[in-house]
C-alpha cells in the first residue's frame, strides 16, 4: 500500500501512471476513492483558467510558504497557502510566485500612479498651511498652521510599482500638530466590506530627516455610520477598524494589520489613514513616501493587486476629470491644446454649448472650473480673434457637461472657440 505524505504529491506506483491501486475488487476501488480524496484534499491544484476558487485552508493540511513542496515537482501548477501573503502560489518549474484573486483591492488609485491633479509623470502638488486637498487621485493631505507641504509624485518603491507619494513638510515650517494623509472611500466600498474581517498593507519609507518621534506613521483603517466624506477630525460613529503603528527608515518596508474584528455592518463611511505629528523645524528631507497601498477582505495581507494604468485612470475619472493633456497641471494661460468649440452666432451673442458626455460616469454633478488658455481668467478664448469671451459657465449633471458664453465683439460663427474645463467629485 502507498505512503501518504502530508503536503507531497502521490507517487504512481510501477505501471500505474495514475497513482491509483490496480485493485479490481470492491474493497480496492473503495480504497483508490478514499486515496483520490486524500490526494486531491493534500495536494489541491486550481485550474489556471480561474474556473475553481477556494476561499478557506485546505480540508485535511494547511499549506505555508514554509512548507510548499519543492517547485520542481509542480510546473504549473497553483497551490493555496494560508500564511504570510495568504492566497494562491504558481510553480515555473524552479520557484513559487504568489498570485492574488483579481478584484481584491476595495482602493482606487493605492499604488499612486494617478495624478491629474498635477503634471501627472512629474506631478508636485502644493498644500497651504491650515489646508486640505487631494493630491494624487483618491488621496488627500490634511495640514494645520505652519505645515505647508507639498506631495509630489516619485519613483516606484517596488520592483513592480512605477511611482509612489512623496508627503512633505516645506524646510523651515514649525508647525507640529497631527497631519493626515488619507484615502477616503465611499459608501459602496463600503458597503462590500460590511461583516467580514479585512487587512491593509502598504510599502513606507522615511527620508532623511523624517522628524515624527520614532518615525513613526500610524496606518489605520477606519468606519463610520454618516454620509460619505473625508475622514478629517473623526466619523461620526468612528471605529478605527484596523491599525499598526509603522517606525519608518530610510529603507522602503512593507507594513500591515488586520482587523481583530469585522467591520461593522452599518458602515457607511472608510478611510485608510496615516497619520503622522512632526516634531521641530523642518529639514530639508522632511518627508515619508507610500506605495501599494491595498485594503483587502481576508485574514492575511496578499500581494498587491497592480491594475493597469488605464484601468485605474478609468476609476479615477468617477471622481475628477481635466480637459488638459494628461501631463499639464490645470492652470490659467496652460496652453491651446484642450477642448474646442465652434462659434454658432453672431458676435456678442449668448451661446448655449452642445452637451460633451463625460469619458465615464461621474460620482456626483461635479464642480466645474473654466480655464482660458491664452490669459489668466476663466473665460472662453475666441482664438480666431485672440480676444475674449464674456459671461463663460459650466452646464453639467454626471453624464454630460456644456460650455457656455457670449461671444466676443467683432467675432462671427465659425470662429474658434478654445476652453479648458476639469471637474470634481471627489469626497
Amino acid at each position: 500500500m502507498q505512503k501518504v505524505t502530508e503536503g507531497v504529491p502521490l507517487p504512481p506506483p510501477p505501471g500505474n501512471a495514475a497513482g491509483l491501486l490496480p485493485w479490481t475488487s470492491r474493497v480496492g476501488v473503495q480504497l483508490n476513492a478514499i486515496l483520490r480524496m486524500i490526494g486531491e484534499r493534500l495536494n489541491r491544484v486550481l485550474p489556471l483558467d480561474g474556473s475553481e476558487r477556494m476561499t478557506g485552508p485546505l480540508p485535511l493540511y494547511a499549506l505555508t510558504t514554509a512548507n510548499l513542496p519543492a517547485a520542481s515537482s509542480w510546473a504549473d501548477s497553483l497551490l493555496y497557502v494560508t500564511d504570510g501573503v495568504s492566497g494562491v502560489y504558481q510553480s515555473d518549474g524552479s520557484t513559487w510566485s504568489a498570485l492574488g484573486a483579481p478584484g481584491r483591492n476595495m482602493l482606487i488609485n493605492g499604488d499612486c500612479e494617478v495624478w491629474q491633479r498635477g503634471a501627472g509623470g512629474s506631478a508636485s502638488i502644493a498644500i497651504a498651511a491650515s489646508a486640505t486637498a487631494y493630491t494624487c487621485d483618491m488621496a488627500y493631505l490634511a495640514a494645520n498652521a505652519n505645515e505647508a507641504s507639498v506631495v509630489s509624485q516619485q519613483a516606484g518603491l517596488t520592483n513592480g510599482s512605477r511611482y509612489c507619494a512623496r508627503v512633505q513638510r516645506n524646510s523651515g515650517q514649525t508647525g507640529t500638530s497631527a497631519m493626515v494623509f488619507g484615502f477616503p472611500l465611499t459608501t459602496d466600498q463600503v458597503v462590500a466590506l460590511r461583516g467580514q474581517r479585512i487587512s491593509i498593507s502598504a510599502v513606507m519609507r522615511a527620508g532623511a530627516n523624517w522628524s515624527p518621534a520614532s518615525g513613526n506613521v500610524l496606518f489605520e483603517f477606519h468606519t463610520g455610520t454618516g454620509a460619505e466624506a473625508k475622514r478629517g477630525a473623526g466619523f461620526t460613529g468612528d471605529v478605527t477598524v484596523a491599525t499598526v503603528t509603522a517606525p519608518l527608515t530610510t529603507t522602503a518596508t512593507r507594513f500591515s494589520a488586520t482587523s481583530a474584528s469585522t467591520v461593522p455592518t452599518n458602515a457607511t463611511q472608510g478611510e485608510v489613514v496615516f497619520g503622522f505629528t512632526p516634531v521641530g523645524t523642518a529639514g530639508a528631507a522632511d518627508y515619508f513616501e507610500v506605495d501599494e497601498v491595498q485594503l483587502e477582505i481576508g485574514i492575511s495581507p496578499t500581494t498587491f493587486e497592480r491594475r493597469s494604468f488605464a484601468d485605474e485612470l478609468a476609476r479615477c475619472q468617477r471622481f475628477y476629470w481635466k480637459t488638459f493633456p494628461y501631463g499639464t497641471a490645470p492652470a490659467q494661460n496652460a496652453g491651446l491644446t484642450g477642448l474646442q468649440i465652434g462659434q454658432c452666432v453672431a458676435a456678442s451673442t449668448f451661446q448655449t454649448g452642445n452637451g460633451c458626455p463625460f469619458p465615464t460616469r461621474m460620482r456626483v454633478v461635479a464642480a466645474g472650473t473654466l480655464y482660458n488658455p491664452s490669459v489668466a481668467n476663466g473665460q472662453v478664448r475666441n482664438n480666431s480673434r485672440a480676444n475674449d469671451c464674456s459671461g463663460s459657465s459650466i452646464t453639467n449633471d454626471q453624464a454630460t457637461f456644456a460650455i457656455n458664453c457670449t461671444t466676443s465683439v467683432g467675432s462671427a460663427a465659425g470662429d474658434q472657440l478654445m476652453v479648458h474645463a476639469a471637474f470634481d467629485a471627489a469626497l
